[in-house]
């Protein structure tokens, strides 16, 4: 959304332009128009930062077995979840808060089946984030 506004730029510059040579000055039904332009791009530029990214591929499912799991509490009331697989790698999940930047591998929801899963399903799939037109890989998480 971002390049779109920088691309619409040029074309209100031009109207302008157009106008200026057509008419000599620039009427109140351009600089109405204009200001319409201007205030749809707004909004839209900011409510393309609360779209979430928008799945594009299909779900590829991963399952592994878990031998230890706790879930952890910190300080500010974030919930996150350690993870043990295959006795020796110790992992750890949180969902990724919608005011954090969408970052490549997000993990987007957790569900939790019962309070000691002894399997993990990752979904993952790729996404398209409006802001900047890039495709980034999201994640789910289910214990199961």
């Amino acid at each position: 959304m971002i390049w779109l506004g920088i691309a619409i730029i040029p074309v209100i510059l031009l109207v302008i332009a157009i106008n200026i040579k057509r008419y000599g000055d620039v009427s109140n039904g351009t600089l109405i128009t204009l200001m319409v332009i201007c205030v749809i791009m707004f909004f839209s530029l900011l409510a393309s930062e609360y779209i979430p990214p928008i799945a594009i591929s299909d779900k590829k499912s991963t399952t592994y077995e878990i031998t230890e799991f706790k879930k952890v509490i910190s300080d500010n009331n974030e919930e996150s979840y350690v993870y043990t697989t295959n006795k020796t790698e110790v992992h750890s999940a949180r969902v990724e808060d919608k005011r954090d930047k969408r970052k490549d591998g997000a993990i987007t929801s957790i569900d939790l089946a019962n309070s000691n899963p002894s399997k993990l399903i990752v979904k993952e799939y790729e996404c398209l984030r409006l802001v900047d037109f890039s495709m980034i890989k999201n994640h789910e998480y289910i214990f199961i």
